[in-house]
């Protein structure tokens, strides 16, 4: 036979753990203490930022269109009739153009509630000028102060919802 590993040899076998040597009085010698692993780490907390959604902000905008046109038709069947021919026409054009900035806010145009900020801001200067003509007009009064409240409150939202600041962001949801 040639020298070599033997193929016919079994695998050893490990030896027996050794208990370490006791000590004079047969104590075992002092170890070194086991270390505790680190403490779990909480949770994450959830975030407390309302950060807006887009949903949201297109609903808004249906509900703001819906106002607007209702106040349009408060006041067109609230003036009386020597008036009702020169609003006929500034409530048309207005008409027409919130509504194409309300859509322009849905597709997420960023200038359009610039605009539309500034138109209501303009409203609220006509809501000026045309309040001494309510006293002389009492039926006005309650178109005019539904004007003024929801162009203010549409103005504030506008101005300051996340909801809106999300849609017209640059960054897709």
């Amino acid at each position: 036979m040639l020298p070599g590993p033997n193929p016919e040899k079994k695998p050893e076998m490990a030896a027996p753990r050794r208990q370490p040597p006791a000590g004079p009085q047969g104590q075992r010698p002092p170890q070194p203490p086991q270390r505790r692993p680190p403490p779990l780490r909480p949770p994450p907390r959830p975030r407390r930022h309302h950060h807006g959604k887009a949903s949201r902000a297109r609903l808004g905008l249906v509900v703001m269109f819906v106002l607007f046109r209702l106040l349009d038709f408060m006041f067109l069947m609230g003036t009386p009739p020597e008036l009702n021919r020169s609003l006929l026409s500034s409530t048309i054009t207005g008409g027409l153009w919130t509504t194409a900035l309300l859509i322009a806010i849905a597709m997420r145009k960023a200038w359009a509630r610039l605009i539309l900020l500034a138109l209501l801001g303009l409203a609220a200067v006509f809501t000026i000028i045309v309040l001494p003509l309510a006293f002389d007009y009492p039926s006005l009064w309650m178109p005019l102060g539904a004007f003024l409240l929801v162009n203010a409150g549409s103005f504030a939202w506008l101005s300051y919802s996340r909801d809106v600041r999300r849609l017209i962001s640059r960054d897709r949801e």
